[in-house]
């Protein structure tokens, strides 16, 4: 995925959205870095023009592609406009798995997902792999990114799996 010069809007400032942001930052993306809770922390993103409070369409303005982070609902007013004028939504693991290598196990559901991440990735570490663990619990799948892994283990919510296109373990179960 190129992203040099592109701007990028990051909706969604939580662990996921920060992280995003800054894999943007350091692929040459122009991130717009969006947030609803007024007291974000400025000081762990990366330089970015950045709007606070409520959503306002004219955001988008020559924004090239948006990263939704998963607690954002799919009828966000950003995500809902920016699908009317046809801007491609991703979600963070999508973005994350553009640049992945490894074989992504996927644990998704609704109960047990926590339990059986922990099992599956305590059995590869076991067998002397070096594994990535997170997902929607933990860290987020772009902080795997640029690392040299044997495998990547993660927790996939149903919010993050409404925007993927491309994204696709080679291991999936729902619990």
């Amino acid at each position: 995925m190129k992203l040099s010069g592109k701007r990028v809007m990051v909706v969604g400032l939580g662990r996921s959205g920060v992280a995003a942001a800054r894999l943007l930052a350091a692929r040459g993306a122009q991130p717009v870095l969006v947030e609803r809770n007024l007291a974000v922390d400025r000081a762990k993103l990366p330089p970015a023009q950045v709007h606070v409070g409520a959503d306002d369409p004219a955001w988008l303005a020559g924004v090239d592609l948006i990263v939704t982070s998963p607690g954002v609902p799919r009828d966000a007013t950003l995500l809902s406009e920016a699908v009317a004028r046809r801007i491609p939504v991703i979600a963070e693991v999508e973005l994350a798995a553009q640049f992945l290598s490894a074989p992504i196990a996927a644990i998704t559901g609704t109960n047990g997902k926590s339990t059986v991440r922990a099992l599956l990735a305590g059995m590869l570490k076991a067998a002397g792999m070096s594994v990535f663990v997170g997902g929607s619990l933990g860290a987020p799948l772009i902080d795997a990114v640029d690392r040299v892994l044997d495998a990547l283990v993660v927790e996939v919510s149903s919010f993050q799996l409404e925007w993927i296109e491309h994204f696709r373990p080679k291991v999936g179960d729902s619990s």
